[in-house]
């Protein structure tokens, strides 16, 4: 679908503007039902945005190694992440900075005008996602009509939603405009080989590369583009012919790639260096199934229609074999490096939020499916289907917006508490933490040092259970049983702690108010570090019964040697309840140099 073609594609041109509304309305309810200015730009979006803040702002490249997303080298500190979602959002930025030069708003690069113009930016690039995505399922032959529903559904049916008007400052929307671009080129250069289609390629996946490193894989996809094995092979062959414009494509990609290593000399002086320090892959031990089905992220739990849009591979096995085990082994490849990433649930976000920078060859199979579906009886099944998983996707999207499900450490029963409740008694009543434990070159990774509290032997606040045990009985005291370790021996900025416990009420939700807290003290007494959980993750249903509580939490601060570290019950709301069977683990995931 060109330009010129739009006449005979209007229901997806009009598809495409409803979508845009209907963004545009659900920001603006956004905007006007806070109490609070608009902030989007948080998360990993500030980290990204940082890179136009110093050199716009505060005129100066290098890192503050105290922020958050500093990654600390002998040379000075240099940003966690690429530049490549800077440079998409760099026109947007310079519309706010000049607004706010014109309304006298604070120049800090997160007044209302910066804000508000990060959130336009990834507003246009879902309609140019969308776009895209419409000229390459025009460009496989489907109808105007089915493409006007593959894009409603793509994006009221799965998380793209929430990134384009929640998360705007994340990297996802921005890689799922770059990728569906880069998808439809590809696409046509498969058909015929071009200098033009080459370098806009080239320079779209310098740019995809820059926004997000792993997407460099969008590569391997090029065979699911080709109909047949013969046409794969005319294509390689073509390429060879054209092999000078190859290498000009190279250079294209290499000098966009450039433009980060031009960045990282102006901060550390080094032209070429790994950022992900602290970071890396289990590739012979990948969390594929947690990440496809489990309840921490998983993306058939949290987007059901990728679920169901897997059919679509049956339609496209009809229609041409080759390109369907192209398209099951590419997604193959990347299922399989997305899980083998040491933090596979992506952290905070609804969903494995990796998945929506591709969600063009999603359209893809959905549109495959829908135009498949002859009979009245496939049609309904269908319909009835996907409105379930329309309407899943939008309650998870809510319940996410409204602070009801956590980004993260989500377990099955925190899932089973929370299912379709959208009420504001829901919000923020889980509890718990359930962090992933750091990446460790050493597999598995082993704690420093460990502890294990029976009672058995621990005269404080002991009261004789009718099975014969001791526990600690919290009784109304709002302090009691503390560990705290001996000094750490250690310099670190991360830490890892898992503690397991059994917990005992006598009367239901005596424990709701209960937190669990880490503290992190110097030796002169200045407190680093001090973090609370509720120590339930779910409001009890139940009582007379131990419950077994796990947690995993990392910590990151300046660890010196001679700091202790402390675990603790805060019985904050005075209940009544026991502790047994306390256990905690250290692990020291440092990676300063």
């Amino acid at each position: 679908m060109s330009f010129k073609a739009t006449l005979n594609y209007k229901m997806s041109v009009y598809s495409i503007i409803f979508i845009a509304l209907s963004a545009l309305a659900l920001i603006y309810f956004k905007w006007v039902s806070s109490p609070q200015p608009l902030h989007v730009i948080a998360g990993d979006g500030e980290d990204y945005y940082s890179y136009l803040v110093s050199v716009f702002i505060k005129h100066d490249m290098r890192v503050d190694p105290s922020q958050w997303y500093a990654v600390s080298t002998p040379g000075g500190a240099i940003n966690l992440h690429t530049v490549g979602v800077a440079l998409m959002e760099l026109p947007f930025f310079l519309a706010g900075l000049f607004w706010a030069n014109l309304t006298h708003a604070e120049l800090t690069g997160f007044s209302q005008p910066f804000q508000v113009m990060i959130q336009v930016a990834a507003w246009v690039y879902l309609i140019v996602g969308l776009f895209y995505t419409a000229r390459f399922l025009a460009d496989r032959g489907f109808s105007d009509q089915i493409i006007a529903l593959v894009l409603a559904v793509v994006f009221f049916g799965t998380t793209l939603i929430n990134y384009a008007i929640h998360e705007p400052s994340m990297s996802h929307i921005y890689s799922f405009a770059l990728i569906s671009a880069f998808l439809f080129y590809a696409g046509r250069l498969v058909q015929e080989c071009t200098a033009g289609r080459l370098y806009r390629m080239a320079f779209l996946l310098g740019l995809i590369i820059l926004v997000r490193p792993v997407n460099g894989l969008v590569l391997l996809a090029l065979p699911c583009l080709a109909s047949s094995s013969e046409q794969l092979r005319a294509f390689m062959q073509g390429l060879w012919v054209q092999r000078k414009h190859v290498f000009a494509a190279m250079v294209i990609c290499i000098s966009v790639l450039a433009v980060q290593s031009v960045i990282w000399f102006f901060q550390n002086g080094h032209l070429l260096q790994w950022s992900y320090k602290g970071n890396g892959f289990y590739f012979a031990t990948p969390h594929t199934l947690s990440m496809l089905f489990g309840f921490n992220g998983g993306l058939f739990i949290y987007t059901p229609l990728c679920f169901f849009a897997l059919a679509g591979f049956w339609f496209m096995f009809r229609k041409s074999r080759f390109s369907a085990w192209a398209l099951i082994l590419f997604s193959a490849v990347i299922t399989y490096v997305f899980s083998a990433y040491w933090g596979w649930t992506y952290f905070d976000g609804i969903g494995i939020r990796a998945y929506v920078d591709y969600f063009t060859l999603l359209a893809l199979l959905l549109a495959l499916l829908f135009s498949s579906l002859k009979t009245w009886q496939g049609r309904s099944v269908s319909t009835l289907v996907f409105g379930i998983s329309l309407f899943l996707n939008l309650v998870f999207c809510y319940q996410y917006y409204a602070g009801i499900l956590p980004g993260a450490g989500m377990t099955r029963d925190k899932f089973a508490y929370i299912f379709l409740r959208t009420s504001d008694a829901c919000k923020n009543t889980l509890g718990g933490c359930n962090d992933l434990q750091p990446y460790s070159e050493q597999q598995p990774p082993v704690p420093v040092y460990s502890y294990h509290e029976t009672f058995e032997n621990n005269s404080a606040a002991r009261l004789v259970h009718r099975d014969g045990n001791a526990f600690y009985l919290f009784n109304g005291n709002e302090y009691g049983f503390t560990y705290t370790s001996p000094a750490l021996g250690f310099r670190s900025n991360k830490i890892h702690v898992k503690v397991d416990l059994n917990r005992l009420e006598f009367r239901n939700h005596d424990s709701d108010g209960a937190l669990l807290a880490i503290s992190l003290d110097a030796a002169d007494g200045t407190k680093k570090l001090f973090q609370t959980f509720r120590l339930n993750d779910v409001p009890s249903e139940g009582c007379a019964e131990w419950k077994a509580c796990h947690y995993g939490i990392t910590a990151c601060a300046m660890f010196e040697p001679d700091d202790t570290f402390s675990v603790f019950i805060w019985n904050k709301a005075g209940g009544r309840f026991g502790i047994d069977d306390f256990k905690l683990e250290l692990y020291n995931h440092n990676y300063l140099n």
